[in-house]
């Protein structure tokens, strides 16, 4: 497992975002290639297939069009984010499928899962704790824009969440744990 400094760090809610050591992500040549590595780090435990990923990002390209694509996106998005011997050991490509090492990297995604999850289970005080840093993660909807609308996840996903959490919080400062 990656130290923690050493990991890529993504942002998701809104504004699209990744660092490392302090350092940002380089500017990717495409918004495909955005959008294609948002995919990917939302879905880090997750290894999906060439076709599948090429349908996805190209609908309206033939086979061979979307897998000249999505190599095209793969090349940036190594080139951004592995240096010095890295090549693999982040982006994973093979005939196979397509996936990002969940060891290397975090998002704000992830963390926020893992607080809601931890709230449910510590006393209200903690609880209180966790929502509260759930509720600042939460930046906007996880929604980019290619083509028309790529939504990941649920049509409106992300939507209520700070209204929600705020209840939460509520019913945990009041002693409401329902």
């Amino acid at each position: 497992m990656a130290n923690r400094e050493d990991r890529w760090q993504f942002r998701l809610f809104g504004t699209f975002e990744g660092e490392r050591n302090g350092r940002p992500l380089p500017k990717l040549r495409s918004k495909s290639s955005r959008a294609l590595l948002a995919h990917l780090v939302l879905n880090e435990k997750r290894k999906f297939s060439r076709l599948e990923l090429g349908e996805m990002f190209w609908p309206d390209s033939d086979g061979d069009r979307q897998q000249l694509s999505l190599r095209r996106c793969l090349t940036d998005i190594r080139q951004a984010m592995e240096h010095d011997g890295e090549r693999g050991a982040i982006l994973h490509s093979s005939p196979e499928g397509v996936w990002v090492e969940g060891d290397r990297i975090d998002s704000d995604v992830e963390r926020f899962r893992y607080l809601l999850q931890a709230a449910k289970l510590v006393a209200s005080a903690a609880r209180m704790a966790a929502l509260t840093e759930a509720i600042d993660l939460y930046r906007g909807p996880l929604t980019w824009r290619l083509r028309g609308e790529l939504r990941f996840g649920p049509e409106g996903a992300g939507r209520g969440v700070r209204p929600n959490g705020l209840r939460c919080l509520s019913r945990a400062d009041s002693g409401d744990s329902s």
